[in-house]
């Protein structure tokens, strides 16, 4: 849910929940329209911009302990080509709803805004991505930038490389605990995050 200049929009986060299957991605998209989301929302990344191949999943990633798969290969089976990712965009037309995606990298980004998006959603973990938000502060248009476990001098550092005269930018709040428990979330957070 993000609300934007005082217009409420509902964005259904689909993420890499299609295990990198077209069909799947299709049936997500069924349900978010279904459900009268305004958003279908992907994640579009080329593996090899991320990581390196031998690089080791986070502990939280494995499956078990004998999970021997990298890094690189898991994100590799969930990553979408940019002709998909167009497919979907052309599909999310036809359900009457908007498509939407989270760049990772500079080559993903300026696909993305081939595809004049309303506007760029950027991922709590890559406030710190200088790289990516330089490219992006060329953007006409509305910037999302989720906050997630990131500092307030962290958040700070990513709108004075984001803003610029083309661009206006609303912040997200967002916890990076899932499932999120109510004793985590800080709503008076949100009164820091404005001013």
């Amino acid at each position: 849910l993000i609300i934007m200049r005082q217009k409420t929009k509902i964005i259904a986060e689909i993420g890499v929940n299609h295990n990198g299957i077209f069909k799947n991605a299709k049936k997500l998209i069924d349900k978010c329209s279904k459900a009268k989301a305004d958003y279908a929302k992907f994640q579009i990344y080329k593996t090899e911009n991320l990581v390196i191949k031998n690089t080791k999943k986070s502990n939280y990633q494995k499956v078990n302990k004998s999970d021997k798969e990298t890094q690189f290969q898991m994100l590799k089976k969930y990553e979408l080509s940019y002709t998909i990712h167009e497919k979907l965009y052309q599909y999310c037309r036809t359900k009457k709803i908007k498509y939407l995606a989270s760049p990772f990298d500079i080559e993903s980004y300026n696909f993305l805004n081939s595809l004049k998006p309303d506007f760029v959603k950027i991922g709590s973990g890559e406030i710190t991505n200088y790289i990516l938000l330089n490219e992006v502060r060329s953007f006409k248009g509305e910037i999302v930038l989720s906050t997630g476990m990131s500092t307030m001098n962290e958040i700070k550092d990513a709108i004075d490389i984001l803003k610029s005269k083309n661009n206006s930018i609303t912040l997200l709040y967002c916890c990076s605990s899932y499932p999120t428990h109510v004793s985590d979330i800080d709503f008076n957070i949100m009164i820091n995050l404005k001013k």
